[in-house]
């Protein structure tokens, strides 16, 4: 898994706790589509990865 995934990763896991716990989050469209197509990558990256985990 490449490294920039991780920072992704934190940074959307953080996202998601301040969003779901958090008071009077609103997260803004600026920040978040810069967002959208690497997650979508890191996701399919996630996909092949189990993908090939249950093959073998």
């Amino acid at each position: 898994m490449p490294l920039e995934y991780g920072k992704l990763y934190g940074d959307l896991f953080d996202w998601r706790q301040k969003g779901d716990y958090g008071d009077f989050f609103d997260f803004q469209e600026k920040d978040v589509v810069p967002l959208m197509i690497p997650t979508r990558e890191f996701i399919e990256l996630i996909k092949n990865i189990v993908h090939i985990k249950e093959e073998e």
